[in-house]
């Protein structure tokens, strides 16, 4: 049976990332687990805090910013859709440090670091007008914020 030229292609590609997510395995948790470990601490923050305060504030999942939180909080409800959307996020960091391990320290600290603020925010941030009117800025007319369906 012959193969085109495309899918062998397409399977030396398969083959090579297959081979480089198990050479940047070796040794990911004993080398960035502490790093893995404030990354989740930071998301977990701000899962909590995004349920604080969609509860306190009786705010519908129109309120959250993130699309992927957005949506499992319409899906899931203001606890558990933050707690999945968290779990999509700390998969998807695993999946994005594997690969790009070289990398993988900056990521998580910018990536905590984002989760910080976000904990920080969704709790006083909200109340510091300034910080609303940059947000609100920022994400006015976005199509990142607002998803397409």
């Amino acid at each position: 049976m012959a193969t085109t030229l495309g899918g062998r292609l397409e399977q030396v590609w398969q083959e090579r990332v297959r081979e480089r997510f198990e050479r940047n395995y070796r040794g990911y948790w004993r080398s960035l687990g502490g790093y893995f470990a404030l990354f989740l601490f930071a998301a977990l923050c701000d899962a909590a805090s995004t349920s604080y305060f969609l509860i306190s504030q009786n705010a519908s999942s129109d309120a959250e910013y993130h699309p992927v939180f957005r949506a499992q909080i319409a899906s899931y409800g203001p606890v558990v859709g933050p707690l999945v959307a968290t779990w999509a996020k700390a998969l998807s960091a695993v999946i994005v440090t594997l690969y790009w391990r070289r990398q993988a320290i900056m990521i998580l600290l910018a990536a905590a670091g984002v989760g910080f603020f976000g904990a920080w925010y969704n709790i006083w941030g909200i109340d510091h007008h300034a910080v609303s009117r940059i947000v609100g800025m920022i994400t006015e007319n976005s199509p990142w914020v607002t998803p397409p369906f």
